[in-house]
């Protein structure tokens, strides 16, 4: 398959776990379009870029997509399971440099996402 630098997770309700729902290569830009409009998603993004004009920079970025669509019960499930998850990825040597939490991805821009990473002085 080749290179992954993002992968979304879902939390299956019946079987009370987390799964895997997509993996793949994109871009920032392409993160919207990766997320459904009516359920959470937990994310990992290897943000990949050139700071300061010198080498390629990878910075793994955990995002807690929650959409303003979407049941209750899905949204109050993600909340209670999120810092479970991120301590078991933790466990199994993600090195998440930085959290985010999403309800509209149109605002995830590579911009905005590098001034998260480096604000301004």
């Amino acid at each position: 398959k080749g290179f992954i630098n993002f992968v979304q997770f879902a939390i299956d309700a019946k079987r009370e776990s987390i799964r895997v729902t997509d993996s793949s290569n994109i871009r920032v830009a392409d993160l919207p379009d990766k997320m459904p409009e009516d359920a959470p998603r937990f994310n990992l993004y290897r943000y990949s870029h050139v700071k300061d004009g010198s080498s390629t920079q990878f910075v793994p970025v955990f995002i807690y997509y929650v959409p303003e669509e979407g049941s209750a019960k899905s949204k109050s499930l993600y909340p209670c399971a999120i810092d479970f998850f991120i301590k078991r990825l933790q466990s199994l040597n993600a090195d998440i440099k930085l959290r985010l939490e999403f309800s509209d991805m149109t605002d995830m821009t590579e911009g905005v996402l590098y001034e998260m990473i480096y604000p301004p002085d």
